[in-house]
């Protein structure tokens, strides 16, 4: 299963629908993308209305965020989707340094 994470694309001067169309039946899509970036945001939302009546909308999931196009929540956001695409313990630092027999600082 290949996993992709789409923060504020841009679908604004891109009209990628066929090839979203086309992706891999095996490949899950999440877009992300802040109110505040209007073009961007207005684009993700366009790009899903036109594959609602596609296969592919199932493997393709829109998150929209309170915010414009900044890192403010692009780092939070990318750590959740991260964690969405990949449930389970997260490896802490201390647990990777005692993992390869590293003392901690």
């Amino acid at each position: 299963m290949a996993k992709a994470l789409a923060q504020s694309p841009s679908l604004w001067h891109t009209d990628l629908t066929e090839e979203l169309c086309e992706i891999d039946p095996r490949v899950q899509l999440r877009m992300q993308a802040g109110r505040y970036e209007t073009a961007i945001f207005d684009a993700c939302e366009r790009t899903l209305r036109m594959l609602e009546s596609r296969e592919a909308l199932g493997r393709i999931h829109f998150q929209p965020v309170s915010g414009g196009h900044d890192w403010a929540w692009w780092a939070p956001r990318l750590l959740s989707g991260l964690k969405e695409f990949f449930p389970g313990k997260l490896l802490e630092v201390s647990d990777h340094a005692a993992a390869r027999g590293d003392s901690p600082r």
